[in-house]
């Protein structure tokens, strides 16, 4: 059988070589390329398999301190977040809630202090059937599909949505 899928960013852009990991009876993994698309070939039909994409990098990719303010006002309740991917991004330390922590997190990362996050990547992958995540909704305390599982058939084809850990602006 055939897996295959893309991994997309919320405007439609491809994300280039993310690992994307299947494991079940076998375990494989394969790259992104620069289109998002991935694909593996001639695994065993009468097997399920769970696939995860992973990405953990660049964790200033797009990040400044007009993150910092946005995440200030939606804790302040001066400017809520509108949607489900903005609350998962703000979410930096992964602790289910939007705090100051967060913040602390995103001014150590801006200085150079560190240059990753405990806890948590720098890219999470939410798979495209979650319905939440361009509503007003805030899904933290969901269990966020964040890998899918793969019944047996003869073609199998996943599509995941990239969300920064954090990054207001569109991202690219």
């Amino acid at each position: 059988m055939t897996i295959e899928g893309e991994l997309k960013t919320a405007i439609g852009d491809g994300v280039e070589n993310a690992d994307v990991l299947i494991s079940g009876t076998e375990k494989f993994n394969t790259f992104s390329d620069e289109l998002g698309e991935f694909s593996f070939q001639h695994i065993q039909r009468d097997n399920s398999y769970l696939l995860r994409p992973y990405k953990n990098d660049d964790w200033l990719n797009g990040v400044s301190t007009a993150d910092i303010v946005k995440i200030q006002k939606h804790i302040l309740g001066i400017e809520s977040f509108q949607t489900g991917a903005l609350y998962i991004a703000g979410d930096v330390n992964r602790s289910g809630t939007i705090t100051a922590r967060d913040i602390s997190e995103l001014r150590k990362l801006i200085l150079g202090v560190q240059s990753k996050v405990e806890g948590n990547t720098s890219w999470r992958f939410i798979d495209h059937a979650y319905p939440y995540l361009l509503q007003n909704y805030d899904p933290l305390h969901d269990n966020l599909p964040e890998e899918v599982s793969l019944a047996k058939t003869e073609l199998i084809l996943c599509t995941f949505y990239r969300y920064k850990s954090w990054r207001s602006e569109r991202q690219r």
